[in-house]
């Protein structure tokens, strides 16, 4: 059975659900997986779908809609709100065509309008998201400090020479009881090698 069909069987159990309070589980006995779950999902969210149709149903009271035309929306509004697998556009084309086929000929532009509103709101709340997301991801890496460069063999090499914490043999103080040697000058008495004149 095409998605289309499972679709509108989960509208018709919802919309049998809401005007005969028979269990869903009842109505449910024989359907498709799909059609299940789309159902259970609505029943699940049903006061979260609710508050989206009432908020782009303006001047109408939710009662005041007709509860087929409720159930087409909520089945669409479940699909584009919790199942990652269907593009909001399919959704609302899908809900479209049950409302021409089942409702009032005012019915498919009320549908396409409501839910046309609610997916721009989300299209536009996903790309606020994705945005905020991204300069999360920019803050963490400036964050984040770079790795150290790992030394160079020359470096390495010189390290081993010079033992830390020692200071190097030209860096050493010299003693300041020691007399420092300069050019110390020949006493007159002693004679000068060679036998050369003072």
């Amino acid at each position: 059975m095409r998605r289309s069909n499972q679709r509108r069987d989960a509208v018709f159990a919802c919309y049998q659900q809401e005007v005969t309070d028979r269990p869903l589980a009842v109505l449910l006995a024989e359907a498709k997986p799909f059609t299940i779950e789309l159902a259970n999902g609505v029943e699940s969210h049903r006061d979260e779908l609710d508050e989206v149709i009432s908020e782009y149903a303006k001047g109408w009271d939710l009662k005041r809609i007709a509860p087929l035309e409720k159930n087409i929306m909520r089945v669409a509004l479940f699909e584009m709100n919790f199942r990652e697998d269907v593009p909001a556009e399919v959704a609302i084309d899908e809900a479209v065509e049950t409302a021409k086929k089942f409702c009032g000929a005012e019915a498919p532009g009320f549908v396409n309008g409501i839910l046309g509103a609610a997916a721009r709101v989300m299209k536009d709340d996903e790309a606020e998201l994705a945005s905020e997301q991204k300069d999360e991801e920019a803050a963490k890496e400036v964050s984040v400090p770079r790795e150290e460069a790992a030394p160079d063999e020359e470096t390495q090499a010189q390290a081993k020479l010079v033992p830390q914490g020692k200071p190097m043999p030209h860096d050493e103080p010299v003693p300041h009881d020691e007399p420092v040697p300069h050019n110390e000058p020949v006493p007159h008495d002693e004679p000068i090698p060679n036998g050369e004149a003072a």
